[in-house]
Protein backbone atom coordinates (compact mmCIF):
# COMPACT_ATOMS: atom_id res chain seq x y z
CA UNK A 1 0.00 0.00 0.00
CA UNK A 2 1.30 3.45 -0.93
CA UNK A 3 1.99 6.09 1.69
CA UNK A 4 0.34 9.50 1.87
CA UNK A 5 1.17 12.50 3.99
CA UNK A 6 -1.76 14.03 5.86
CA UNK A 7 -1.04 17.55 7.12
CA UNK A 8 -2.96 18.39 10.27
CA UNK A 9 -3.28 22.07 11.10
CA UNK A 10 -6.46 23.08 12.94
CA UNK A 11 -8.27 19.80 12.28
CA UNK A 12 -6.86 17.10 14.53
CA UNK A 13 -10.49 16.29 15.26
CA UNK A 14 -10.91 15.04 11.71
CA UNK A 15 -8.64 12.02 11.90
CA UNK A 16 -11.78 9.87 11.64
CA UNK A 17 -13.04 11.79 8.60
CA UNK A 18 -10.58 10.38 6.12
CA UNK A 19 -12.96 8.49 3.85
CA UNK A 20 -11.12 10.02 0.91
CA UNK A 21 -7.81 8.59 2.09
CA UNK A 22 -8.32 5.58 4.33
CA UNK A 23 -8.19 2.23 2.60
CA UNK A 24 -6.05 3.51 -0.24
CA UNK A 25 -2.99 4.68 1.68
CA UNK A 26 -0.92 4.27 4.76
CA UNK A 27 -1.11 7.68 6.45
CA UNK A 28 1.93 9.52 7.76
CA UNK A 29 0.52 12.17 10.19
CA UNK A 30 2.26 15.54 10.00
CA UNK A 31 1.25 18.31 12.43
CA UNK A 32 1.77 21.87 11.25
CA UNK A 33 2.29 23.52 14.59
CA UNK A 34 3.32 27.02 13.57
CA UNK A 35 1.03 29.97 14.21
CA UNK A 36 2.59 31.91 11.34
CA UNK A 37 -0.51 31.38 9.28
CA UNK A 38 -2.68 33.50 11.55
CA UNK A 39 -0.49 35.04 14.23
CA UNK A 40 2.32 37.57 14.37
CA UNK A 41 3.59 36.49 17.78
CA UNK A 42 5.44 33.34 18.75
CA UNK A 43 3.73 32.24 21.95
CA UNK A 44 0.06 32.76 22.76
CA UNK A 45 -2.59 30.96 24.81
CA UNK A 46 -4.23 29.81 21.57
CA UNK A 47 -1.00 28.23 20.31
CA UNK A 48 -0.38 26.48 23.63
CA UNK A 49 -3.94 25.16 23.54
CA UNK A 50 -3.43 23.75 20.05
CA UNK A 51 -0.16 22.11 21.08
CA UNK A 52 -1.91 20.49 24.05
CA UNK A 53 -4.55 19.13 21.67
CA UNK A 54 -1.79 17.76 19.44
CA UNK A 55 -0.15 15.97 22.36
CA UNK A 56 -3.53 14.55 23.36
CA UNK A 57 -3.98 13.31 19.79
CA UNK A 58 -0.49 11.81 19.74
CA UNK A 59 -1.02 10.01 23.06
CA UNK A 60 -4.62 8.83 22.68
CA UNK A 61 -5.45 8.49 18.98
CA UNK A 62 -2.32 7.21 17.29
CA UNK A 63 -1.39 3.56 17.83
CA UNK A 64 1.40 2.80 20.26
CA UNK A 65 4.73 3.41 18.59
CA UNK A 66 3.34 5.78 15.95
CA UNK A 67 3.97 9.48 16.53
CA UNK A 68 3.18 12.76 14.85
CA UNK A 69 5.79 14.33 12.69
CA UNK A 70 5.83 18.06 13.46
CA UNK A 71 6.98 20.97 11.39
CA UNK A 72 6.86 24.68 10.77
CA UNK A 73 5.25 26.42 7.82
CA UNK A 74 8.13 25.47 5.56
CA UNK A 75 7.22 24.06 2.16
CA UNK A 76 10.77 22.80 1.40
CA UNK A 77 10.61 20.85 4.66
CA UNK A 78 7.32 19.24 3.62
CA UNK A 79 8.82 18.35 0.23
CA UNK A 80 11.85 16.84 1.97
CA UNK A 81 9.58 14.68 4.15
CA UNK A 82 7.76 13.46 1.04
CA UNK A 83 11.02 12.59 -0.69
CA UNK A 84 12.49 10.92 2.39
CA UNK A 85 9.49 8.63 2.87
CA UNK A 86 8.72 8.17 -0.84
CA UNK A 87 5.35 9.92 -0.69
CA UNK A 88 3.52 10.98 -3.84
CA UNK A 89 0.19 12.05 -2.31
CA UNK A 90 -0.45 14.81 0.24
CA UNK A 91 -3.79 15.67 1.83
CA UNK A 92 -4.78 18.69 3.89
CA UNK A 93 -8.05 20.28 4.96
CA UNK A 94 -8.88 23.47 3.13
CA UNK A 95 -8.63 26.52 5.37
CA UNK A 96 -9.99 29.93 4.57
CA UNK A 97 -7.99 32.75 6.12
CA UNK A 98 -5.97 34.95 3.71
CA UNK A 99 -2.53 33.66 4.79
CA UNK A 100 -3.80 30.09 4.87
CA UNK A 101 -5.15 30.44 1.36
CA UNK A 102 -1.85 31.86 0.11
CA UNK A 103 0.13 29.11 1.83
CA UNK A 104 -2.05 26.32 0.47
CA UNK A 105 -1.93 27.69 -3.07
CA UNK A 106 1.88 27.75 -2.93
CA UNK A 107 1.96 24.31 -1.35
CA UNK A 108 -0.13 22.78 -4.14
CA UNK A 109 1.93 24.53 -6.82
CA UNK A 110 5.33 23.52 -5.44
CA UNK A 111 4.36 19.95 -4.61
CA UNK A 112 2.96 19.58 -8.12
CA UNK A 113 6.28 20.78 -9.56
CA UNK A 114 7.94 17.83 -7.79
CA UNK A 115 5.38 15.39 -9.13
CA UNK A 116 3.55 15.15 -5.80
CA UNK A 117 -0.24 15.34 -5.85
CA UNK A 118 -1.80 17.61 -3.21
CA UNK A 119 -5.53 17.46 -2.47
CA UNK A 120 -7.32 20.00 -0.28
CA UNK A 121 -10.33 18.47 1.46
CA UNK A 122 -13.47 20.22 2.68
CA UNK A 123 -14.72 19.82 6.23
CA UNK A 124 -13.29 22.68 8.30
CA UNK A 125 -16.66 24.45 8.26
CA UNK A 126 -20.09 22.93 8.86
CA UNK A 127 -21.08 23.81 5.29
CA UNK A 128 -18.38 24.35 2.64
CA UNK A 129 -17.58 27.98 1.91
CA UNK A 130 -19.17 28.75 -1.43
CA UNK A 131 -22.13 26.44 -0.88
CA UNK A 132 -24.25 29.20 0.66
CA UNK A 133 -24.60 32.02 -1.86
CA UNK A 134 -27.32 34.32 -3.13
CA UNK A 135 -29.21 33.38 -6.29
CA UNK A 136 -26.88 35.66 -8.29
CA UNK A 137 -23.81 33.79 -7.02
CA UNK A 138 -22.58 36.53 -4.68
CA UNK A 139 -21.93 35.98 -0.95
CA UNK A 140 -24.35 37.00 1.76
CA UNK A 141 -23.26 39.90 3.95
CA UNK A 142 -26.36 39.76 6.15
CA UNK A 143 -26.46 36.96 8.69
CA UNK A 144 -30.18 36.11 8.82
CA UNK A 145 -30.68 35.26 5.12
CA UNK A 146 -27.32 33.47 5.19
CA UNK A 147 -28.43 31.42 8.18
CA UNK A 148 -31.76 30.40 6.64
CA UNK A 149 -30.03 29.02 3.55
CA UNK A 150 -27.16 27.53 5.55
CA UNK A 151 -29.63 25.72 7.79
CA UNK A 152 -31.14 23.87 4.81
CA UNK A 153 -27.71 22.35 4.08
CA UNK A 154 -27.47 20.61 7.46
CA UNK A 155 -28.43 17.05 8.08
CA UNK A 156 -27.89 14.48 10.83
CA UNK A 157 -25.55 12.00 9.20
CA UNK A 158 -24.03 9.12 11.07
CA UNK A 159 -20.44 8.92 9.92
CA UNK A 160 -19.17 5.44 9.29
CA UNK A 161 -16.14 4.40 11.27
CA UNK A 162 -12.99 4.61 9.23
CA UNK A 163 -9.97 2.48 10.02
CA UNK A 164 -6.86 4.53 9.32
CA UNK A 165 -3.59 2.78 8.61
CA UNK A 166 -1.12 5.02 10.41
CA UNK A 167 2.45 4.42 9.38
CA UNK A 168 6.07 4.79 10.49
CA UNK A 169 6.45 3.09 13.82
CA UNK A 170 9.38 4.04 16.00
CA UNK A 171 9.64 7.77 15.34
CA UNK A 172 10.69 9.79 18.38
CA UNK A 173 7.64 11.33 20.12
CA UNK A 174 7.31 15.03 19.35
CA UNK A 175 8.11 17.59 22.03
CA UNK A 176 4.83 19.48 22.48
CA UNK A 177 3.92 22.08 25.08
CA UNK A 178 1.30 20.45 27.29
CA UNK A 179 0.84 23.37 29.69
CA UNK A 180 -2.74 23.97 28.52
CA UNK A 181 -3.90 20.37 28.95
CA UNK A 182 -5.99 21.37 31.98
CA UNK A 183 -7.98 23.84 29.87
CA UNK A 184 -8.44 21.22 27.15
CA UNK A 185 -9.76 18.63 29.56
CA UNK A 186 -12.00 21.22 31.24
CA UNK A 187 -13.51 22.07 27.87
CA UNK A 188 -14.16 18.46 26.89
CA UNK A 189 -15.82 17.87 30.26
CA UNK A 190 -17.94 21.04 30.01
CA UNK A 191 -18.98 20.23 26.45
CA UNK A 192 -20.01 16.72 27.47
CA UNK A 193 -22.12 18.17 30.27
CA UNK A 194 -23.68 20.68 27.90
CA UNK A 195 -24.60 18.03 25.33
CA UNK A 196 -26.12 15.82 28.04
CA UNK A 197 -28.52 18.36 29.50
CA UNK A 198 -26.97 21.83 29.55
CA UNK A 199 -28.46 22.70 26.16
CA UNK A 200 -31.95 22.57 27.70
CA UNK A 201 -31.46 26.05 29.18
CA UNK A 202 -29.19 27.50 26.53
CA UNK A 203 -31.24 30.47 25.34
CA UNK A 204 -32.23 31.54 28.85
CA UNK A 205 -28.79 31.22 30.45
CA UNK A 206 -26.20 31.82 27.74
CA UNK A 207 -25.93 35.58 28.31
CA UNK A 208 -25.06 35.33 32.01
CA UNK A 209 -21.30 34.95 32.52
CA UNK A 210 -21.56 34.08 36.21
CA UNK A 211 -23.55 30.92 35.38
CA UNK A 212 -20.81 29.42 33.18
CA UNK A 213 -23.48 27.43 31.34
CA UNK A 214 -22.16 27.75 27.78
CA UNK A 215 -20.83 24.81 25.78
CA UNK A 216 -17.09 25.61 26.04
CA UNK A 217 -16.91 24.41 22.44
CA UNK A 218 -15.24 27.44 20.81
CA UNK A 219 -11.59 26.62 21.54
CA UNK A 220 -12.14 22.93 20.78
CA UNK A 221 -13.69 23.78 17.41
CA UNK A 222 -11.21 26.49 16.45
CA UNK A 223 -8.10 24.50 17.33
CA UNK A 224 -9.03 20.98 16.33
CA UNK A 225 -10.50 19.28 19.38
CA UNK A 226 -13.85 18.59 17.75
CA UNK A 227 -15.27 19.02 14.26
CA UNK A 228 -18.13 21.48 14.03
CA UNK A 229 -19.85 19.14 11.55
CA UNK A 230 -19.75 16.31 14.12
CA UNK A 231 -21.09 18.59 16.82
CA UNK A 232 -23.99 19.72 14.65
CA UNK A 233 -24.70 16.18 13.50
CA UNK A 234 -24.97 15.11 17.14
CA UNK A 235 -27.30 18.00 17.94
CA UNK A 236 -29.54 17.12 15.00
CA UNK A 237 -29.78 13.54 16.21
CA UNK A 238 -31.41 14.76 19.44
CA UNK A 239 -35.17 15.36 19.67
CA UNK A 240 -36.17 18.59 17.93
CA UNK A 241 -36.11 21.44 20.41
CA UNK A 242 -36.00 25.24 20.24
CA UNK A 243 -32.97 25.31 22.54
CA UNK A 244 -30.98 23.12 20.16
CA UNK A 245 -31.94 25.35 17.24
CA UNK A 246 -30.83 28.40 19.21
CA UNK A 247 -27.40 26.85 19.74
CA UNK A 248 -27.07 25.75 16.11
CA UNK A 249 -27.89 29.31 15.04
CA UNK A 250 -24.97 30.58 17.09
CA UNK A 251 -22.66 28.02 15.45
CA UNK A 252 -23.73 29.43 12.09
CA UNK A 253 -21.97 32.70 12.93
CA UNK A 254 -18.65 30.85 12.65
CA UNK A 255 -19.32 29.77 9.07
CA UNK A 256 -20.71 33.22 8.27
CA UNK A 257 -17.61 35.10 9.44
CA UNK A 258 -15.26 32.61 7.75
CA UNK A 259 -17.21 33.11 4.52
CA UNK A 260 -17.08 36.91 4.81
CA UNK A 261 -13.31 36.88 5.30
CA UNK A 262 -12.85 34.46 2.39
CA UNK A 263 -14.71 36.69 -0.07
CA UNK A 264 -13.56 40.00 1.44
CA UNK A 265 -9.98 39.36 2.61
CA UNK A 266 -9.23 43.07 2.93
CA UNK A 267 -11.54 43.13 5.97
CA UNK A 268 -8.81 41.40 8.01
CA UNK A 269 -7.28 44.82 8.72
CA UNK A 270 -9.65 47.30 7.06
CA UNK A 271 -13.26 48.27 7.67
CA UNK A 272 -15.51 45.83 5.83
CA UNK A 273 -17.74 48.79 5.02
CA UNK A 274 -15.25 51.02 3.27
CA UNK A 275 -17.67 53.95 3.30
CA UNK A 276 -17.06 54.36 7.01
CA UNK A 277 -14.00 56.52 7.46
CA UNK A 278 -13.84 56.64 11.23
CA UNK A 279 -11.35 59.14 12.68
CA UNK A 280 -10.35 57.07 15.71
CA UNK A 281 -8.69 58.95 18.57
CA UNK A 282 -6.40 56.01 19.48
CA UNK A 283 -5.10 57.58 22.68
CA UNK A 284 -2.44 55.29 24.17
CA UNK A 285 -3.48 55.96 27.78
CA UNK A 286 -7.12 55.17 26.97
CA UNK A 287 -6.10 51.83 25.51
CA UNK A 288 -3.85 51.08 28.49
CA UNK A 289 -6.67 51.71 30.97
CA UNK A 290 -8.96 49.38 29.02
CA UNK A 291 -6.33 46.64 28.78
CA UNK A 292 -5.55 46.82 32.49
CA UNK A 293 -9.19 46.70 33.58
CA UNK A 294 -9.14 50.13 35.20
CA UNK A 295 -12.00 51.87 33.39
CA UNK A 296 -14.07 52.35 36.55
CA UNK A 297 -16.91 50.27 35.10
CA UNK A 298 -16.81 46.98 37.04
CA UNK A 299 -18.29 44.72 34.37
CA UNK A 300 -15.74 45.96 31.82
CA UNK A 301 -12.85 45.67 34.27
CA UNK A 302 -13.89 42.21 35.49
CA UNK A 303 -14.11 40.96 31.90
CA UNK A 304 -10.63 42.27 31.09
CA UNK A 305 -9.20 40.77 34.28
CA UNK A 306 -10.80 37.44 33.43
CA UNK A 307 -9.26 37.51 29.95
CA UNK A 308 -5.81 38.31 31.30
CA UNK A 309 -5.98 35.67 34.05
CA UNK A 310 -7.67 32.81 32.20
CA UNK A 311 -7.49 33.45 28.44
CA UNK A 312 -11.26 33.28 28.30
CA UNK A 313 -14.07 35.78 27.85
CA UNK A 314 -17.78 35.13 27.70
CA UNK A 315 -19.43 36.30 24.45
CA UNK A 316 -21.72 38.80 26.21
CA UNK A 317 -18.65 40.33 27.83
CA UNK A 318 -16.86 40.53 24.48
CA UNK A 319 -19.71 42.65 23.17
CA UNK A 320 -19.57 44.91 26.23
CA UNK A 321 -15.81 45.52 26.24
CA UNK A 322 -15.58 45.91 22.46
CA UNK A 323 -18.38 48.47 22.46
CA UNK A 324 -16.65 50.34 25.28
CA UNK A 325 -13.31 50.44 23.48
CA UNK A 326 -14.61 51.50 20.07
CA UNK A 327 -17.41 53.83 21.12
CA UNK A 328 -16.71 55.09 24.62
CA UNK A 329 -12.96 55.45 24.01
CA UNK A 330 -13.06 55.79 20.19
CA UNK A 331 -10.15 53.42 19.70
CA UNK A 332 -9.98 51.42 16.49
CA UNK A 333 -11.34 47.89 16.58
CA UNK A 334 -7.96 46.71 15.25
CA UNK A 335 -6.28 47.47 18.58
CA UNK A 336 -8.87 45.44 20.44
CA UNK A 337 -8.66 42.62 17.93
CA UNK A 338 -4.87 42.45 18.38
CA UNK A 339 -5.23 42.35 22.16
CA UNK A 340 -7.68 39.48 21.90
CA UNK A 341 -5.35 37.70 19.49
CA UNK A 342 -2.59 37.77 22.06
CA UNK A 343 -4.71 36.65 25.01
CA UNK A 344 -7.69 34.49 23.92
CA UNK A 345 -7.44 30.73 24.15
CA UNK A 346 -10.11 30.33 21.46
CA UNK A 347 -8.64 32.92 19.09
CA UNK A 348 -9.69 32.60 15.46
CA UNK A 349 -8.95 35.33 12.92
CA UNK A 350 -12.28 35.34 11.08
CA UNK A 351 -14.39 35.23 14.26
CA UNK A 352 -12.21 37.80 16.01
CA UNK A 353 -12.32 40.29 13.14
CA UNK A 354 -16.00 39.65 12.54
CA UNK A 355 -16.91 40.17 16.17
CA UNK A 356 -14.89 43.34 16.56
CA UNK A 357 -16.20 44.90 13.36
CA UNK A 358 -19.73 43.99 14.45
CA UNK A 359 -19.26 45.97 17.66
CA UNK A 360 -17.54 48.87 15.90
CA UNK A 361 -20.39 49.18 13.36
CA UNK A 362 -17.93 48.78 10.49
CA UNK A 363 -18.47 45.11 9.61
CA UNK A 364 -20.79 42.79 7.72
CA UNK A 365 -24.24 42.94 9.30
CA UNK A 366 -22.76 44.90 12.20
CA UNK A 367 -24.63 46.48 15.07
CA UNK A 368 -26.17 49.88 14.14
CA UNK A 369 -23.98 52.86 14.99
CA UNK A 370 -26.51 54.09 17.54
CA UNK A 371 -26.39 50.88 19.57
CA UNK A 372 -23.79 51.60 22.24
CA UNK A 373 -23.72 49.20 25.16
CA UNK A 374 -24.29 50.90 28.50
CA UNK A 375 -21.85 49.10 30.84
CA UNK A 376 -23.91 49.82 33.96
CA UNK A 377 -27.17 48.55 32.49
CA UNK A 378 -25.40 45.52 31.03
CA UNK A 379 -23.86 44.79 34.42
CA UNK A 380 -27.17 45.06 36.25
CA UNK A 381 -28.91 42.84 33.69
CA UNK A 382 -26.34 40.08 33.14
CA UNK A 383 -24.51 39.98 36.48
CA UNK A 384 -27.33 41.19 38.74
CA UNK A 385 -25.80 40.02 42.02
CA UNK A 386 -22.23 40.92 41.07
CA UNK A 387 -21.06 37.31 41.27
CA UNK A 388 -18.82 37.54 38.21
CA UNK A 389 -17.55 41.00 39.18
CA UNK A 390 -16.55 39.94 42.69
CA UNK A 391 -14.82 36.84 41.33
CA UNK A 392 -12.50 38.93 39.18
CA UNK A 393 -12.13 42.21 41.10
CA UNK A 394 -10.62 41.87 44.56
CA UNK A 395 -11.40 45.50 45.43
CA UNK A 396 -15.12 44.81 45.22
CA UNK A 397 -15.34 41.67 47.35
CA UNK A 398 -18.22 41.94 49.76
CA UNK A 399 -19.79 45.02 48.18
CA UNK A 400 -23.58 45.03 48.33
CA UNK A 401 -25.45 44.07 45.17
CA UNK A 402 -27.16 47.43 44.84
CA UNK A 403 -23.80 49.24 44.89
CA UNK A 404 -21.46 46.99 42.95
CA UNK A 405 -22.44 48.07 39.44
CA UNK A 406 -21.62 51.75 40.02
CA UNK A 407 -19.56 51.80 43.23
CA UNK A 408 -18.39 55.42 42.90
CA UNK A 409 -21.98 56.61 43.30
CA UNK A 410 -22.07 55.15 46.82
CA UNK A 411 -18.58 56.11 47.93
CA UNK A 412 -17.20 52.58 47.55
CA UNK A 413 -13.41 52.76 46.98
CA UNK A 414 -12.78 51.95 43.34
CA UNK A 415 -11.27 53.43 40.17
CA UNK A 416 -12.97 56.61 39.01
CA UNK A 417 -15.04 56.22 35.87
CA UNK A 418 -12.51 56.94 33.15
CA UNK A 419 -15.17 58.45 30.89
CA UNK A 420 -18.75 59.54 31.46
CA UNK A 421 -20.68 57.00 29.42
CA UNK A 422 -23.77 59.19 29.18
CA UNK A 423 -21.80 61.97 27.51
CA UNK A 424 -19.79 59.73 25.20
CA UNK A 425 -22.94 57.88 24.19
CA UNK A 426 -24.48 61.14 23.02
CA UNK A 427 -21.37 62.56 21.36
CA UNK A 428 -20.08 59.40 19.71
CA UNK A 429 -23.54 58.41 18.56
CA UNK A 430 -23.78 61.70 16.68
CA UNK A 431 -20.27 61.23 15.29
CA UNK A 432 -20.97 57.73 14.02
CA UNK A 433 -24.16 58.92 12.37
CA UNK A 434 -22.09 61.34 10.29
CA UNK A 435 -19.52 58.67 9.51
CA UNK A 436 -22.19 56.19 8.40
CA UNK A 437 -23.50 58.43 5.63
CA UNK A 438 -20.05 59.36 4.31
CA UNK A 439 -19.44 58.06 0.77
CA UNK A 440 -16.14 57.28 -0.93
Amino acid sequence: MDRALYIFYKDLNMHHQLEEVAGSFEILPFFLWSEWLNQDVDDTPSLRYRLALAKRFNDTVLPQGVNLLTGDVDIPEIISVCQLYKINDVFMRKHYEPREKEFQERLVEELTSFGIKCVLLEGYTAVPVGAVLKSDGTPYVKFTPYYHKWRTKLCASKRRKVEVNWTLQGLVPPILDDSSHVFVEEDFKALGKFLTKGWQHYSTERNYPYLDSTSHASALINHGGIAVSDLISHLLSLPVHDEIEAFIRQLAWRDFYITVLWYFPYSEDQNFDRRKKVNWSNQAMDFFVWCQGQTGYPIVDAAMNCLYDTGRMHNRLRMIVSSFLTKDLLITWKEGANWFKEHLIDYDLALNVGGWQWAASTGADSVPYFRIFNPIIQSEKYDPHGVFIQKHIDMLHGVATDRIHEPQKYGVPYFAQYVDHRLTQKNIGQYFQKVTITKN
